[in-house]
């Protein structure tokens, strides 16, 4: 299966399994974030995202996530 999809079903899971964040409450997706060194992935990762209602999982390079924070974060390798 594509990369980017399977990154959706993982940030869905994450979601969806009460994984918990900050003080006990469920994860929210601003709390997750995607970082991929590829410009085209993360348009790709972006627009994926965005069609399942997770637009703001935050999707970047390294660059990107530079003094934040995250309570998840997913690397994704393949263009």
């Amino acid at each position: 299966p594509d990369e980017v999809l399977l990154v959706v079903q993982l940030v869905k899971k994450l979601l969806g399994r009460g994984v918990m964040g900050r003080g006990g409450a469920p994860l929210k997706p601003e709390q997750v974030g995607v970082i991929t060194p590829y410009n085209r992935q993360v348009q790709r990762l972006r627009v994926r995202l965005a069609k399942a209602n997770l637009s703001a999982v935050k999707v970047g390079s390294v660059e990107t996530f530079q003094g934040q924070e995250r309570r998840v974060i997913i690397i994704s390798t393949v263009r």
